[in-house]
């Protein structure tokens, strides 16, 4: 509407122009007007040209937004994802700090016990080795059933027979009980001093 406007107008001016204008103007002012007219059409051309780009300028605009949206409602679900992590994480790393205090724990308690079957065995051996030596030394005596050495519990006992202490009716313990004893007493000294160190 608007060209066709000017289209008009341009066309009445050149009517008039040439009623009065002389020839070599009216060429001129022709030139001219043609001149107008194919820039106006090279405009008019430029013009749907840019007005297709704006339209699929604004396509894009639109699909890019959404495309943001989505982007936006992804950030916002990795987000959440990534705090829900990160408090695992932590719930981890509390559990996994427990543990480790656990088996420090349990390291210690197992080297208590240790330390505790390293000493129950030389108690063992102490009681092996003394029972051998009381043995040894009362032979005769373990011969003769007078006195017999047992281990009982980690304990080692030693009954006597009662003839072997008291002569027959005396409340006083014989020679021989005496040297029993003696013998007896210098085994538990020296199981006594293995056992202190």
């Amino acid at each position: 509407m608007r060209r066709s406007l000017l289209m008009g107008i341009l066309s009445l001016l050149m009517l008039l122009l040439c009623a009065c204008m002389p020839m070599p103007l009216y060429n001129e002012a022709k030139g001219d007007l043609e001149h107008t007219r194919n820039q106006l059409d090279d405009a008019q051309r430029q013009l749907d040209d840019l007005r297709a780009k704006q339209a699929e300028t604004e396509v894009q605009l639109q699909w890019m937004e959404l495309e943001l949206g989505k982007s936006e409602a992804q950030n916002s679900q990795f987000a959440k994802e990534v705090k829900k992590l990160q408090t695992q994480n932590a719930y981890l790393k509390n559990i996994n700090q427990q543990q480790l205090k656990n088996i420090k724990t349990l390291e210690l308690e197992l080297e208590k016990r240790r330390s505790v079957i390293q000493l129950q065995g030389k108690v063992i051996q102490l009681l092996d080795d003394t029972k051998k030596t009381i043995e040894t030394s009362l032979k005769d005596q373990v011969a003769a059933q007078e006195i017999e050495v047992v281990e009982v519990d980690d304990k080692l006992k030693v009954i006597f027979v009662d003839k072997i202490l008291f002569d027959s009716g005396s409340v006083e313990i014989n020679p021989g009980g005496r040297e029993l004893l003696m013998i007896m007493a210098g085994s538990f000294r020296a199981l006594s001093s293995l056992l202190s160190s």
